[in-house]
């Protein structure tokens, strides 16, 4: 062990790394609607993320590590910026877009094909292939793209990309 973070007797009810190592972001089982992120190097809490209503249950640094974006029972994602700790926007998870993306699902967000949805029309022609699954039970998941010009969000009704500039949402897959 090279560090406890905290000195809390709760228990951890979740952990994300920054890609660099250079903060931890945790939810503690008594606190589960408020993130705690920490150094990485010294285990010592940078700051704290409150603003949900409910339980946390996806956290994301973007990859400059400007931005966390954190996603919650409560139905929302909120965006915010790591320097001054306050919330830039607030994401609606779950409810669908104007722009609801009817086509090939393959390669839709310019991703790897190992990340292409089964069932959909891979390059080697393999519609059976079986990528890593995106979203089980209540579990959200984000992941910055393409330099972190863009955010996806997963959850168990809709996969969203978003513009990380506007943070419009620009298409969900249903």
């Amino acid at each position: 062990v090279l560090f406890r973070l905290g000195n809390t007797s709760q228990a951890c009810g979740g952990a994300w790394f920054a890609a660099d190592g250079s903060r931890i972001a945790t939810v503690e089982k008594g606190r589960p609607e408020l993130a705690q992120v920490w150094d990485g190097e010294t285990g010592a809490l940078v700051f704290e993320l409150a603003g949900h209503t409910k339980a946390l249950h996806g956290i994301a640094f973007s990859p400059e590590g400007e931005r966390v974006v954190t996603g919650s029972e409560d139905l929302t994602g909120r965006v915010w910026d790591a320097r001054d700790v306050r919330c830039l926007t607030v994401l609606d998870l779950y409810r669908r877009s104007p722009t609801e993306f009817d086509g090939d699902f393959s390669n839709l967000f310019g991703l790897p094909e190992v990340f292409c949805l089964p069932g959909t029309n891979h390059s080697n022609g393999d519609s059976e292939a079986h990528p890593p699954k995106l979203n089980l039970d209540h579990e959200i998941s984000f992941h910055f793209i393409d330099h972190g010009r863009r955010l996806v969000s997963s959850t168990i009704s809709a996969l969203k990309l978003w513009d990380t500039e506007t943070w419009k949402c620009l298409c969900t897959v249903p």
